[in-house]
């Protein structure tokens, strides 16, 4: 299961902070503002979960995200990165269908499935999924020992317990805000 691209504000207008009349930026969804939602950067992390899972026993639901931060916090850190400064609102389902203008249902899709993983969790709250620092990139049994000789972990390249992600904070400091086409001379 992949959590929320973090790339989402590209290319869907409603997901990023827009600047208001009073030159705050503000961000409207449904998601609870204090809830956590998981994100993922999939052009950095998703190879790193594909590897992950490979090493794992078949039937293995792993949770695929890099970080997990609430709304506001998300919006706090971008607003601190770009010295800006910003407001969460949160909006109703309906509000974002009528947003997205398509008519679809996509719209109350997109919010019913934020409310439940606001109130349930990512994953539901089921105990068997995995998160990504509960798995190891090789299975333990690959590291015991050769010729009677147990190796530590940090001798093996590949092994590491969790599965290496890419922070919020990192990948905002990724992208040229200042430049892109969204907020060129708003910044």
């Amino acid at each position: 299961m992949l959590g929320a691209y973090y790339e989402n504000w590209q290319l869907f207008p409603i997901f990023r902070p827009h600047k208001q009349d009073d030159g705050v930026f503000q961000m409207t969804m449904p998601a609870h503002p204090d809830k956590p939602f998981t994100y993922v950067w999939t052009t950095k992390d998703v190879g790193n979960f594909v590897k992950a899972l490979e090493k794992q026993p078949a039937g293995t639901t792993l949770l695929a995200y890099s970080e997990e931060v609430t709304p506001v916090e998300w919006l706090k850190m971008w607003g601190d990165y770009n010295n800006v400064q910003t407001r969460y609102v949160q909006s109703s389902p309906q509000e974002l269908e009528d947003e997205m203008g398509h008519g679809s249902g996509v719209g109350l899709q997109i919010a019913e499935a934020s409310l439940f993983f606001g109130e349930f969790g990512f994953g539901s709250g089921n105990g068997k999924n995995k998160k990504p620092q509960d798995v190891s990139r090789i299975p333990f049994r690959y590291i015991l020992c050769v010729y009677n000789r147990i190796f530590p972990a940090d001798s093996v390249n590949d092994f590491q317990l969790g599965i290496q992600t890419t922070s919020l904070k990192k990948w905002l400091k990724s992208v040229d805000w200042k430049n892109t086409e969204e907020y060129k001379g708003v910044l």
